[in-house]
C-alpha cells in the first residue's frame, strides 16, 4: 500500500482544523497552531513510510539487520594537545559540530585516530544528542560519534532517511533519562529494509520533495503567525484610540465579529489583556459619572492625612516628588481625573528587610521578588526571620499593601503585586518596596492595575532603569516620581470590577485554547498512526 503524502499534508490539516473547531469552539485562526504541530508530525510520518516501503510503489522487501550491510567505525578522541582551531591537520568532528544535515568545520587534529569519509552517515552515540544524524564529510571522529559506511547495495541518502525513524524514537525515549550510549551491538541489530538501488533513489527523491513541501508550509505558517499577531495588535490599537466608553463600545462591536479569528493564540489573548488594562487607566472602560466625588478632593484628603501622620511621627517625611510638567503627561485623562506622582498619593514607601533569612517555620515569613506574579503576591515562602526582630512591626505587611520589585532582570524589574492576607505573618525582602495607601481615597487594586499597564512600563519604568551588578534596578526614589492617573474613588472601584471580569474571561479563553491544543496533538497523533499502519 502506498500513501500520497502530498495530499495528506493538505487534507489532514483541514481535517484537524475542522475537528478542533467542532470540539473546542476555536475558530479559523486556530489553524496556525494545528499547522505547527501537524508539520512536525507529518515529517515523522514521511520518514516512517519511507523506511517501511510505503512511500513509493516498489518490491516487497523483508527487514534485515543493519550490521551486514554496512561497516561501522566507532570514533576515538585524539589527545587534547593535538587538537587546534587553526586549520592544522585533519578536520575533527564531535557531537558539538553536528549541524542540520552536515557537520560544521570548527576544529582540526594533527593526530587523527578514527576516520569518517564522504558517503558515510554519522550518528551521535553518547550524551544528550544521542541518535542525531548527519551526512559525513572527510574527517576524524571523536568517541561520541560513529560512522556508518554503506556497502555497494545501499545508497547513503537512503540509509540516512531509513535510520531517521529509529533515531527519532531513540531520542524521544531517552529524554529525561540518564545519559545514554549506543554501542556497536545496538547499531548492528537496527532493522532496515533494503530495496533495489533504483527504488532507493525514488524514495530519496520523494522524501526530498515532501520535506520541501513541509518546509514551505512551515514558512507559510510562521509568516501567517507574524501577520496574525500584527493584525491583532493593529486592531486592538483602534480600541485604545477610542475617544470614550461609547466609542469603545462601537469599536469593540466591529472587532467582536472577528473574535474567533483574532484571538486564537496565547500571544493574542495576552495582547487583549494588555489592551484592557490600558483602556482602564485611560478612562475608556467604564462610563464616567458626574456625581462622583472629584479625584482632586480625594487627593487633598491623602495630602492632609499624610501631614497628620508625619506630625504624629507615624510615617517619615520623604523628599517631595518633582513638580508635574504637563509636557510629561503620557495622555489626557477624563474630566474629574488628575495626574499625580506615586510619592504624592502613597502614605508611605518602605524598603524591605536586608537581614539574612533562614529556612524554617518559627518566625515571620519573608516574601521575595519571585513571589510577585501576574499582579498578585504568592504567599509561598520557606524563609523566615525571628519574630523579635527590631524591624517589626514596622515591616509587617497589611492587607492591601502593594509590593514593588525594584531589582530583577530587565524584563521583570518594576513589576508589582497586591498582598492579600489578614494575619501579620509576613514581611518582605530588600529587593522589594512596600507601597501603603489610604484605601478610602485610592483603591490599591486600581494603582496595581495602573502600574502593570503597557503605558506605565514604557513611559515610567523603562526610562528609569539602571544596571547594577548585572541586574536591572529602579530605585524607590525613581518609583515615587512615576506618574499615574487618578480617577474618582467610585470610578476606581467600577474599573477594578470591570478589569477583574475581563481578565477572568481572557483566562477562560486561554484554558479553551490549551484544551484545543491538546485536542490538536491527539488528532495529529491518531492520523499519523493510522496512515503509517
Amino acid at each position: 500500500m502506498t500513501v500520497d503524502i502530498a495530499s495528506l499534508v493538505s487534507d489532514n490539516l483541514n481535517i484537524w482544523t475542522t475537528a478542533v473547531e467542532r470540539k473546542s469552539g476555536v475558530g479559523r485562526g486556530g489553524r496556525k497552531g494545528i499547522k505547527a504541530y501537524g508539520i512536525d508530525s507529518l515529517r515523522t510520518l514521511i520518514l516512517d513510510l519511507a523506511a517501511a516501503g510505503k512511500l513509493v510503489p516498489g518490491e516487497r522487501v523483508e527487514l534485515q539487520r543493519l550490521g551486514p550491510q554496512v561497516d561501522l567505525v566507532m570514533g576515538q578522541a585524539p589527545p587534547g594537545n593535538q587538537c587546534n582551531t587553526d586549520g592544522l591537520g585533519t578536520v575533527f568532528v564531535k557531537t558539538g559540530e553536528f549541524g542540520e544535515r552536515f557537520p560544521a568545520v570548527r576544529e582540526w587534529t594533527t593526530k587523527p585516530l578514527k576516520f569518517a569519509k564522504s558517503g558515510d552517515v554519522l550518528i551521535c552515540v553518547v550524551g544528550a544528542t544521542i541518535g542525531k544524524l548527519n551526512l559525513a564529510i572527510d574527517c576524524a571522529i571523536g568517541r561520541s560519534v560513529a560512522a556508518i559506511r554503506p556497502k555497494k547495495n545501499l545508497r547513503t541518502e537512503f540509509l540516512y532517511y531509513s535510520l531517521m525513524p529509529f533515531t527519532l524514537r531513540l531520542r524521544r525515549d531517552s529524554r529525561g533519562s540518564a545519559q545514554g550510549v549506543i554501542g556497536k551491538a545496538e547499531l548492528d541489530s537496527v532493522p532496515i529494509r533494503i530495496p533495489p538501488l533504483a527504488e532507493q533513489q525514488r524514495i530519496v527523491a520523494k522524501v526530498d520533495e515532501l520535506m520541501a513541501l513541509c518546509d514551505a508550509l512551515e514558512a507559510e505558517s510562521a509568516a501567517a503567525m507574524a501577520a496574525h499577531q500584527t493584525l491583532v495588535e493593529a486592531l486592538l490599537a483602534t480600541l485604545t484610540a477610542s475617544t470614550d466608553a461609547a466609542d469603545l463600545a462601537t469599536n469593540w462591536a466591529r472587532l467582536e465579529a472577528y473574535f474567533d479569528t483574532l484571538f486564537t493564540t496565547e500571544a493574542s489573548v495576552d495582547a487583549l489583556k494588555r489592551t484592557f488594562l490600558d483602556l482602564a487607566v485611560r478612562g475608556k472602560l467604564v462610563e464616567q459619572n458626574a456625581g462622583d466625588e472629584p479625584a482632586k478632593t480625594a487627593f487633598n484628603r491623602i495630602i492632609a492625612l499624610k501631614k497628620k501622620l508625619i506630625s504624629e511621627k507615624k510615617i517619615r517625611k520623604d523628599k517631595p516628588p518633582s513638580v508635574i510638567d504637563e509636557l510629561d503627561l503620557p495622555f489626557p485623562v477624563p474630566v474629574g481625573w488628575i495626574w499625580c506622582r506615586i510619592g504624592e498619593v502613597a502614605l508611605s514607601t518602605e524598603y524591605g528587610t536586608s537581614r539574612k533569612a533562614f529556612s524554617g517555620q518559627d518566625g515571620i515569613a519573608i516574601l521575595a521578588m519571585g513571589n510577585i506574579q501576574n499582579g498578585t503576591v504568592n504567599l509561598e515562602s520557606d524563609k523566615v526571620i525571628p519574630r523579635d526582630s527590631d524591624e517589626f512591626p514596622e515591616l509587617l505587611l497589611r492587607n492591601g499593601d502593594i509590593l514593588y520589585n525594584r531589582t530583577n532582570s530587565y524584563e521583570l524589574v518594576g513589576k508589582t503585586g497586591i498582598f492579600r492576607h489578614q494575619a501579620p505573618d509576613y514581611s518582605f525582602a530588600s529587593y522589594l518596596i512596600r507601597i501603603r495607601l489610604d484605601e478610602r481615597s485610592l483603591e490599591p487594586e486600581f494603582l496595581n492595575i495602573a502600574m502593570n499597564t503597557p503605558y506605565f512600563r514604557q513611559t515610567q519604568v523603562v526610562p528609569r532603569i539602571t544596571k547594577q551588578t548585572g541586574q536591572a534596578n529602579v530605585s524607590g526614589g525613581a518609583m515615587r516620581n512615576m506618574l499615574v492617573p487618578f480617577p474618582p474613588i467610585a470610578e476606581q472601584q467600577r474599573i477594578v470590577v470591570k478589569v477583574n471580569e475581563l481578565m477572568a474571561l481572557c483566562d477562560e479563553l486561554k484554558v479553551r485554547l490549551a484544551e484545543a491544543g491538546v485536542t490538536q496533538k491527539q488528532l495529529a497523533d491518531i492520523t499519523v498512526e493510522r496512515a503509517a499502519a
